[in-house]
């Protein structure tokens, strides 16, 4: 004999002959039996997640072009060959080492630089402005001079996806008595299905550069990207990807998940509180292209470690990451100190 729980409560069900429905004696809720064995089936399903993408298929490689090895942190530059490197964008070391390689893979888009070296140097010193506790020495006027304008490597996910949820949702109603107070939680299954495109969705390819930043900086408006010309590359640093297409999948399946997630999420209204039960979602073509994507990066070396900036050269998006001076902060804190003993003092004489 089939058995139902409640959904709400998870207790027994019994049959109610006066309400004609199932009941739950602990939290007084009624459902009737096809309810219950929609529930009961779609608590038995499990969800199936499907990423199917096509392989990416090698465009070829850029000619005319040199590739140097950075000995310390393993980024490959790859720059004009009558063009010399200094430092490595990614761990500040003092030399790039020569050490010709295979050429850069050439891109199926490049979105050109639109922010000057001068922008990024000013959004530099803008965003160092009112820090208190910055080290006087970390960002100097050199320093500064030191930002690098690089393409950076991007996989690019083009898919139709195709997702369900399945959520909990109550309504709480409450009103009061004279003797006593209720509350009334009512529970419901809310299921929701949609397709939806996902258009060139980007996942960093270079090891060296932290995806956290450069996911900070999005969005590129890769609408204004153009088929690619050696010429762009003029002045600009170019970097080779280590982080194949395939590698870097999970991370555009996370994304395209929690975007389609997003979207179902958002059609759920009008309950009091929601709860993702499970979900899942299908991908049911997926294409990926490579592109290059302009980003102003400065990297320096303080006191061992590497604190990074960087600048989105299509809009003009800068985040970065400031060290503390210690020294600073226990001289502001003894300021504070001493003055809120003098008040105290001050109105210990006036009481």
């Amino acid at each position: 004999m089939a058995e139902y729980k409640c959904p709400a409560c998870g207790a027994a069900l019994k049959w109610n002959s006066d309400e004609q429905k199932m009941k739950c004696d602990y939290c007084d809720n009624t459902y009737d039996i096809p309810t219950l064995e929609e529930f009961a089936q779609e608590e038995a399903e499990k969800p199936v997640e499907n990423y199917a993408w096509t392989p990416y298929q090698n465009s070829g490689e850029v000619s005319g072009m040199k590739t140097y090895i950075c000995q310390s942190c393993g980024g490959a530059i790859t720059t004009e060959e009558d063009s010399a490197a200094t430092s490595c964008p990614y761990c500040d070391s003092p030399v790039v080492l020569a050490d010709n390689v295979s050429g850069l893979l050439k891109p199926d888009l490049i979105i050109p630089f639109q922010k000057s070296k001068e922008d990024a140097q000013e959004a530099l010193r803008n965003f160092c402005k009112g820090k208190p506790l910055l080290p006087p020495t970390f960002v100097s006027e050199h320093r500064i001079q030191e930002i690098k304008g690089i393409y950076v490597p991007f996989w690019l996910y083009d898919c139709d996806a195709a997702g369900k949820m399945r959520f909990d949702a109550t309504k709480v109603k409450k009103w009061s008595t004279d003797d006593f107070d209720y509350t009334k939680t009512e529970h419901y299954m809310v299921i929701r299905e949609g397709n939806a495109f996902f258009d060139d969705v980007p996942v960093n390819g270079c090891g060296q550069m932290e995806s956290r930043y450069m996911e900070a900086i999005e969005p590129f408006d890769v609408t204004k990207g153009v088929e690619f010309q050696q010429a762009y590359l003029s002045g600009y640093l170019a970097d080779k990807y280590n982080i194949d297409s395939q590698v870097a999948q999970p991370r555009a399946n996370e994304r395209i998940k929690a975007g389609m997630e997003q979207l179902l999420r958002n059609t759920v209204k009008g309950y009091d509180t929601v709860t993702t039960q499970n979900s899942s979602v299908r991908l049911q073509t997926g294409e990926i292209r490579y592109a290059m994507l302009p980003v102003w990066i400065l990297s320096t070396n303080y006191r061992g470690k590497i604190y990074k900036f960087a600048m989105n050269a299509q809009t003009g998006r800068f985040v970065g990451e400031l060290p503390v001076s210690w020294k600073k902060f226990w001289g502001i804190f003894a300021i504070i100190t001493a003055a809120v003993t003098a008040i105290g003092t001050v109105l210990q004489m006036i009481l």
